[in-house]
């Protein structure tokens, strides 16, 4: 029979990261959701404990498949937006982990890395205006150019679209074949291409911005290329994370009407 008890570590692991939401990240929200800013600060403060993409490996270096969404919900309990900054890079570490070669692994899982001194982050460019988690119905193409290729479209909703030090883009190759003609490449700040950047109007998240991205005759090299398929095993867990944050918005709420949780006695509600 499988236990649902957290082991030593992951209350372990669980305790530190309610103790930052509470410490940390309670007192500032309200200011970040106020004034619509990223909150440099706590990315960098939550890397140098180990949330997020951290160079150190940090929390997320355990073998706990449980401790991602255990961090995304505590997190999230302390304030969704903020949640969201700290952990914002994960998909596109996720794109990268799952369509790389080692080689390119060591390189662009490095440029979005942060630690207590300096902000990285990425951005996985995904979304459209016409398709979303439906990723066959992607209209954004990559058209081979020699070594290099051109990518033309528009993503929308894309976290830290603008800001990113890496944005990984997903482009088609091949309408015809779906999910086998998708490709997913990086584009690196400051890549001398014709790309431009526009924030959406905030509606919830309002400490993490959101962009529309418009990809016009964007020339790339071949930096990272390979087939969608790739993801499809790494999907599930950034599904999990998602899942976490309304689940502590509810923890959050149950906790301002005074409604307790049931949840274990070292973690308060």
């Amino acid at each position: 029979m499988v236990s649902l008890e957290l082991s030593e570590e992951e209350r372990m692991i669980q305790q530190v990261a309610h103790d930052f939401a509470k410490k940390e990240i309670r007192p500032t929200a309200s200011y970040y959701d106020e004034h619509e800013e990223v909150p440099y600060d706590l990315i960098k403060k939550g890397a140098g404990i180990g949330f997020g993409i951290s160079k150190s490996g940090g929390l997320l270096a355990t073998t706990s498949a449980l401790v991602p969404s255990i961090i995304a919900e505590e997190l999230s309990w302390g304030c969704a937006g903020i949640a969201l900054a700290i952990n914002s890079s994960g998909l596109a570490a996720a794109a990268i982990a799952a369509t790389g070669s080692p080689e390119q692994r060591d390189r662009w899982l490095a440029e979005i890395a942060s630690d207590e001194n300096e902000v990285h982050l990425g951005a996985m460019c995904l979304t459209e205006p016409d398709a979303g988690s439906d990723v066959s119905n992607i209209q954004t193409t990559a058209t081979r150019d020699g070594d290099d290729y051109v990518l033309n479209g528009e993503k929308q909703f894309i976290t830290n679209g603008g800001i990113a030090d890496v944005h990984v883009v997903f482009a088609t190759e091949d309408r015809s074949k779906g999910w086998g003609g998708l490709s997913c490449f990086v584009v690196p700040k400051g890549t001398p291409a014709c790309v431009s950047f526009s924030l959406l109007p905030p509606l919830a998240i309002l400490a993490m911005p959101k962009s529309r991205i418009l990809t016009k005759s964007t020339l790339l090299p071949l930096l990272i290329k390979k087939i969608f398929s790739g993801l499809r095993s790494r999907w599930t867990m950034p599904a999990l994370w998602a899942s976490a944050s309304p689940s502590a918005i509810c923890r959050a709420m149950f906790t301002r009407r005074g409604i307790g949780t049931g949840r274990s006695p070292s973690i308060r509600p």
